[in-house]
């Protein structure tokens, strides 16, 4: 009996599916009919990917390490204009090695009196 239930289920499951896909394709069409092409007027991601489907591997590998790299740079580059041009660490060294060899010359000139 749960078998049966199961079983009739998933016919209407697979009922609904089917006709939503024929749904679409309708909608599809009518849209195409009037010259509407969904939201954004027409922009949809998919049409550019389509030359890149037919790229060799290696060339898709390339367009992806390039566009990351791209931002990549991009990302620090902003960041470093945002923070400016001192560099705190280099600042702060700076100042620890100087007080290291005053107190190295101090130490020197005491063991050498």
């Amino acid at each position: 009996m749960e078998k049966e239930k199961a079983g009739k289920r998933r016919k209407k499951r697979r009922h609904w599916r089917k006709k939503s896909k024929r749904w679409r394709k309708r909608r599809k069409k009518e849209e195409e009919k009037e010259g509407r092409r969904g939201i954004g007027g027409g922009f949809h991601l998919h049409s550019l990917m389509t030359g890149f489907r037919s790229l060799a591997p290696k060339t898709k590998n390339l367009i992806v390490a390039g566009g990351l790299s791209g931002f990549v740079l991009g990302v620090y580059y902003y960041t470093m204009r945002a923070v400016g041009g001192t560099d705190e660490l280099q600042v702060a060294i700076d100042k620890f090695e100087q007080a290291k060899s005053k107190k190295e010359a101090e130490t020197t000139s005491s063991a050498g009196s």
